[in-house]
């Protein structure tokens, strides 16, 4: 699950700010999340299941989600639960926000994780952003892979909001070169703060990267 806004997004509908929703929780469990905006996204209550304890742990890898891995933004009283995950390193550096039990993490990715690692390929590279953090112009730097792919680059703000889309088009492989103005779609100059600049080509493959615009 990579390149996403939201890589898994969940909503317990019903009446009120905190509906109850019973204990439904969806399973996640041996999946790949990374280089998403938030891995997971609760919202309303925390109704999801990332692993319940070391006998049913979650087995998931987190990796290089740019805000939050996981973000409880539902009521106070839910807890996420998220036993027994990879989060890129030992001990992990907390990626978590709100109530999330993250208690008893992976010493190392899981073994399953690791092969899909391995054979996991990039449909293209991102580069960069230079300079970063920004401050007027700059240059989004990216690699196509030998047979060329047709991409759409945008840029995002931190709440997900798209702020500057170039269009999709047609790159031959090789290393290519955007120019960034620092302008929205509108014209207006964007405020100081996080944005992420993502590729999107065919069969909606995206690759992410966060970047700093400083004013």
């Amino acid at each position: 699950i990579t390149g996403n806004t939201r890589g898994i997004y969940s909503k317990c509908r019903g009446p009120g700010s905190c509906p109850t929703c019973g204990s439904f929780a969806p399973k996640v469990r041996n999946n790949y999340i990374a280089s998403n905006t938030t891995g997971i996204y609760v919202d309303k209550r925390g109704f999801i299941d990332c692993g319940q304890d070391t006998l049913d742990a979650g087995n998931n890898t987190f990796l290089n989600n740019t805000a939050y891995c996981i973000k409880n933004a539902g009521c106070s009283q839910d807890t996420i639960q998220a036993v027994g995950n990879w989060f890129g390193a030992d001990p992990p550096t907390p990626c978590w926000y709100g109530n999330v039990n993250a208690v008893f993490p992976l010493t190392s990715a899981p073994a399953a994780t690791r092969k899909l690692e391995i054979e996991r390929v990039l449909p293209f590279t991102i580069l960069g952003v230079s300079p970063n953090p920004v401050k007027g112009t700059a240059r989004i730097g990216f690699a196509v892979p030998s047979e060329g792919l047709e991409i759409e680059m945008q840029i995002f703000s931190v709440s997900g909001r798209l702020v500057r889309s170039f269009g999709a088009k047609r790159y031959d492989s090789g290393r290519h070169d955007l120019i960034w103005d620092g302008n929205n779609s509108h014209g207006g100059s964007v405020a100081s703060g996080i944005y992420f600049v993502r590729g999107r080509s065919a069969g909606n493959n995206a690759v992410v990267q966060r970047f700093l615009v400083v004013r």
